[in-house]
């Protein structure tokens, strides 16, 4: 799942949760239960799409953050909080992608990006109109709570 859509589910539950050390467990699971859904997933981690791409999720996702913070909803604070939670197992493979990146190793898996890994069985490119299924419904979701 799109960076972009882990931080838009957590923003949902940060603004529907009011219990902060709840709502940031459930933002963090919340990213394992997407992934566990089918998603885009690109097969070049070295192209220049795959880093276009990554950059645009990443500024929309900082976008939608952004919006919370100017906006300031009524609990805004913890759907920041947990929006960066819901995204951030992600940085787990930031690491091994810059070495990959630099002609080295990925490195070996912990026990933990085995099964983050493992869950991911529908990650692939033609899988992309649940991202955006995904985005429209959270935006529209999102709107009508703000």
């Amino acid at each position: 799942m799109t960076a972009t859509n882990h931080v838009l589910t957590g923003a949902l539950i940060g603004l529907t949760i009011h219990q902060p050390v709840l709502a940031v467990m459930l933002a963090i699971i919340s990213h394992f239960l997407l992934d566990a859904l089918p998603h885009y997933g690109a097969k070049n981690l070295k192209g220049h799409g795959f880093k276009l791409l990554l950059g645009a999720d990443a500024l929309l996702a900082s976008f939608i953050l952004l919006a919370l913070v100017v906006g300031r909803p009524m609990g805004w604070q913890l759907a920041v909080g947990c929006g960066v939670a819901a995204a951030s197992p992600d940085l787990m493979w930031l690491p091994g992608w810059l070495r990959m990146l630099h002609g080295r190793s990925r490195g070996r898996f912990n026990a933990i990006m085995k099964m983050h890994k493992e869950i991911q069985w529908a990650e692939k490119a033609k899988n992309y109109p649940f991202e955006i299924i995904w985005l429209v419904s959270g935006v529209i979701l999102l709107v009508k709570l703000v």
